[in-house]
């Protein structure tokens, strides 16, 4: 292993936007499409592309084998146009737990990286979005941007003005939640300190789950790196966290059909993961008020700090949130497939 190590080191940089071999993967979205409607209702075909995690899809997992509460499935509905970037999550959860004042409850943690350096370090750029419903039903919103070192070590801020508008549903009887963010493609650039974004971007999540006797667990969409490959890529840059994002890029309208042919897989008929019955009484469903958006930081995995913008720095544990997103309208639950509205 130490000569392997050493003949792979000589080579240099590692190139973190091809790991392919490590299992990282490749989504795509094309460009185009209707804005949709940020109103907390992700209707079917309302986005032009619509990217489905479940179990079965590679780089998908979940960090305790014994909880039972795990969503079902998450669906990332995306359109983008030269000024905005639109999300639809839609997370099929049995139980959710809402946020009050300064305690995080579920969540969603999107990760985007913009900055495709060829050192591992700089694939762990990020911006994370961290969205959440209070317990008034109102939204809670933070974009954690970490910036790191070729120590491995994070410079911290916070910014949320990547938000045009938000609004979030949790249906407690329908067991869904619902986020959709229109994003400023200007913003996002400038906190990478860009003044254009890529066509290819660094993608990881993970979604905070709780069932309902309170225990929480994670469900998580990153490319897992095993002992062997850690220290393949440490050997060649330096430092290696335990997982690398995977890619996701955007491509020209009618690109997919020819660049990004989807996989068709059958869909998974038995559910692999088994939910506990949600014994608390169903709430009716409520659209989340889109009141101004301030700058807050999520205590994702940290303790909670002020609103203020705030600089912090540490090793990064291979979690993806802010400390620690089809060419016609199928469904493909075995892979994350790409659907693209038909207009």
């Amino acid at each position: 292993m130490t000569v392997l190590l050493m003949a792979v080191g000589a080579l240099g940089g590692s190139n973190p936007s091809n790991y392919a071999e490590y299992g990282q993967k490749t989504l795509y979205a094309e460009i185009g499409g209707a804005a949709p409607s940020i109103d907390g209702v992700v209707a079917e075909g309302e986005y032009y592309n619509t990217l489905v995690f479940n179990a079965s899809t590679p780089g998908v997992r979940f960090n305790s084998d014994s909880f039972t509460g795990y969503p079902s499935t998450v669906k990332v509905g995306i359109t983008t146009d030269n000024d905005f970037i639109y999300l639809g999550i839609t997370v099929d959860e049995p139980y959710y737990k809402y946020r009050v004042g300064g305690t995080a409850g579920s969540y969603m943690a999107f990760s985007f990286g913009f900055n495709m350096g060829d050192i591992f370090y700089q694939c762990m750029d990020r911006q994370t979005l961290t969205l959440s419903v209070y317990d008034d039903k109102t939204a809670f919103v933070a974009n954690t941007i970490m910036v790191y070192g070729q120590d491995g070590k994070a410079v911290t801020t916070y910014n949320s003005n990547i938000y045009v508008e938000k609004a979030f549903i949790r249906d407690d009887l329908a067991k869904l939640t619902t986020y959709e963010v229109q994003l400023s493609k200007a913003e996002l650039a400038a906190n990478s300190g860009l003044t254009k974004l890529p066509e290819t971007c660094y993608i990881h999540f993970l979604n905070k789950t709780y069932d309902s006797a309170g225990n929480n667990a994670e469900f998580q969409y990153r490319c897992a790196l095993d002992a062997t490959t850690q220290a393949i890529i440490t050997a060649q840059d330096g430092w290696c966290a335990s997982f690398a994002p995977h890619l996701l890029t955007f491509l020209a309208p009618g690109a997919v059909t020819t660049a990004a042919p989807v996989i068709t897989t059958a869909p998974v008929t038995t559910a692999p993961v088994t939910t506990a019955p949600v014994t608390t009484a169903p709430v009716t469903t409520e659209k989340v008020t889109t009141a101004a958006v301030t700058t807050e930081i999520p205590d994702v995995t940290t303790a909670a700090t002020t609103a203020a913008a705030t600089t912090a720095s540490g090793k990064d544990k291979g979690c993806g949130s802010s400390a620690a997103i089809a060419v016609l309208p199928l469904l493909f639950v075995a892979i994350p497939a790409i659907r693209r509205r038909k207009d």
